[in-house]
């Protein structure tokens, strides 16, 4: 990606279409991350994760049950952990390894957990939102949450605008 001298405009560099080998056949998400050399994807109840080239790294099924579904995926490249975030408002720690691996489940959400982000700078604490009114950051070396911001109405996604100002 090539940025302006300003910084204010990127012109994107389009490359070679690459098929993205065992991507689930419906795609509720598709997040891309350069440093891990990673396309991950998921669908309501699993996630593929593919090299940039296209090939399967990783494919994990039944992550959650028919009845709650994936809301939200993301990745942590310090734990080497993903977390899968769903309707009934668990957040799911993963080990990402060949074989499934569950390490832990968040309980403290209540409604739907509708965004997952990572804290740039903060390898260790994640942000999740959700339609309970709050936005919770949490830790995963200690496995627990950290902060707890209550809310007037529910959340549907959170954006990092700095390393100290979310919106």
């Amino acid at each position: 990606m090539n940025l302006d001298p300003a910084g204010k405009f990127f012109f994107p560099e389009i490359g070679p279409k690459v098929k993205l080998e065992k991507m689930p056949l419906w795609v509720k998400g598709l997040k891309v991350m350069e440093s891990l050399d990673f396309i991950f994807t998921w669908s309501q109840l699993k996630s593929c994760f593919n090299g940039l080239d296209g090939k399967l790294k990783y494919k994990y099924n039944q992550l959650t049950s028919p009845e709650d579904l994936i809301t939200d995926v993301i990745v942590n490249e310090e734990y080497k952990y993903f977390l899968t975030s769903t309707h009934s408002g668990m957040i799911i720690v993963w080990k990402l390894q060949r074989k499934k691996q569950k390490v832990h489940t968040f309980n403290f959400h209540f409604k739907s957990v509708t965004s997952l982000t990572a804290i740039p700078g903060q390898p260790t604490l994640f942000i999740s939102a959700s339609n309970d009114n709050t936005i919770r950051i949490s830790s995963l070396d200690k496995f627990v949450e950290l902060y707890n911001f209550i809310l007037p109405a529910g959340v549907t996604n959170i954006h990092l605008l700095s390393e100290s100002i979310f919106a």
